[in-house]
């Protein structure tokens, strides 16, 4: 049984190693892109989720990007304005 819990703690090491990675890349990524990085300006958005919602419904500069993720239900798309700036 102790062998099978220290295998399974290796892998658990081994997953944390590489999400840590993961989550570098992200915040590169993040801060390399104008659009994520005036998400991130938005308290409380950071670049995961910055990057989640760029890679979701593209970055917004036109109406195309939100209309056409499937997500969206009709009456939402249909009535989403253009956002020019996220600052308030």
């Amino acid at each position: 049984m102790l062998m099978l819990l220290s295998g399974m703690a290796s892998e658990l090491n081994v997953t944390n190693d590489r999400i840590a990675a993961i989550g570098v890349e992200i915040k590169a990524l993040a801060k390399a892109d104008a659009d994520m990085r005036r998400m991130m300006d938005i308290p409380c958005v950071r670049p995961t989720s910055a990057t989640a919602v760029v890679a979701a419904i593209g970055t917004g500069s036109t109406a195309i990007d939100i209309c056409a993720n499937p997500s969206f239900t009709v009456p939402e798309r249909c009535c989403i304005p253009r956002v020019t700036g996220c600052r308030q």
